[in-house]
């Protein structure tokens, strides 16, 4: 767990009674989340862990990031906006039925469906295929879908993951603005925490899904801001807290061999190679000096994965290093830490093709 964070949010609430309402709401969220994320894999059963695992990950990276000089100079409340954004940014990866049913009807759905059937290097062409060929009835008819029911089930439910997988983020946001409306999650809203600073909460964890770019513009977000009791907040370094600390949870542990046994074998092959991507890590560095990552992939998929991966963390470390200035609450945070040497090779039969 993240104890450095925890414990200093402890400590920043006895400096002012109205501090003491950001930790009381992080105790209730600490408990009640993590129950709502157990969810996750109902629809991305194929996927790595999204729970309450993948938080704690989140935070103890940022922790490694930061280092104790630095958690020390958080606020309180730019504390509590990093503590809740790593157990909310994937909430909208819960998708009640009522929305899935409205997806249905959705005829942006549809031109996705349509998309993918004329996709041949996706695994779920096949599927879209036949789910266009049913368009003229008004209700779809399994025997026509030339599988068995199982396994347009299964195919069923990752479409369903691929369309709510791209607006996770936003639905992020929707749902931390209304979680008991949304999806029945009884994490309190009161006056005692201004409905503002859960709308930043919001925009941070929407932001952890968007281009760079995004976080500079006029739907963006703020440098700094006014949070509880005399102290600021700073939304715009959480989020690229957010967004590394998510970036750098990459270790070999990261797909659960349960979940992937509910998935079955017939999972798509982007998993798959998901999770060899994962396994193949071999070196991971992340501290206040330097941030090192060296994998050893044993297929060619896992291979583009990984490299792919690594370009994702460098270009998001060469952004933030260009806007630093704009981005870290003072000079004393120091800049962010150097970016070593990503590493991604080939190995047994495929060392060929290095």
């Amino acid at each position: 767990m993240a104890d450095l964070l925890i414990k200093h949010l402890n400590k920043k609430a006895l400096e002012h009674s109205d501090l003491k309402n950001l930790l009381i709401q992080w105790d209730f969220d600490e408990k009640i989340i993590p129950k709502a994320l157990q969810n996750i894999a109902n629809l991305f059963p194929h996927y790595s862990r999204h729970d309450a695992s993948h938080s704690r990950s989140i935070l103890i990276n940022i922790e490694r990031l930061l280092g104790q000089e630095n958690i020390d100079r958080l606020t309180a409340t730019d504390t509590w906006l990093l503590l809740e954004s790593a157990f909310l940014h994937d909430i909208g990866m819960i998708v009640p039925q009522s929305d899935k049913e409205k997806a249905w009807a959705d005829p942006r759905f549809h031109e996705l469906i349509e998309s993918i059937s004329q996709d041949r290097g996706n695994d779920l062409q096949n599927f879209c295929f036949m789910l266009t060929l049913q368009k003229s009835k008004s209700s779809l008819q399994l025997t026509d879908m030339g599988c068995s029911i199982l396994e347009a089930s299964e195919q069923l439910t990752f479409l369903m993951a691929e369309w709510f997988r791209v607006s996770h983020p936003q639905r992020a946001n929707d749902i931390i603005q209304n979680p008991k409306t949304s999806i029945g999650l009884n994490s309190p809203r009161t006056e005692l925490i201004p409905k503002r600073l859960f709308k930043l909460l919001g925009s941070v964890c929407e932001m952890h899904g968007s281009n760079f770019d995004l976080l500079f513009s006029d739907n963006g977000l703020p440098y700094r801001e006014a949070g509880l009791a005399t102290e600021d907040c700073h939304p715009r370094y959480i989020a690229c807290l957010l967004r590394l600390g998510d970036l750098l949870d990459m270790d070999d542990n990261r797909f659960c061999p349960v979940m992937m046994g509910i998935a079955g074998e017939h999972r798509p092959d982007m998993s798959k190679a998901h999770e060899a991507k994962h396994a193949g890590i071999t070196h991971l560095r992340i501290d206040r000096d330097r941030i090192e990552v060296s994998s050893e992939c044993t297929s060619v998929d896992s291979y583009l994965e990984a490299y792919n991966w690594s370009k994702w963390i460098e270009g998001e470390i060469q952004n933030q290093m260009a806007h630093w200035g704009d981005i870290v609450p003072s000079r004393d945070f120091g800049p962010l830490p150097t970016l070593g040497e990503c590493k991604v090779s080939l190995a047994g039969e495929y060392t060929v093709l290095n």
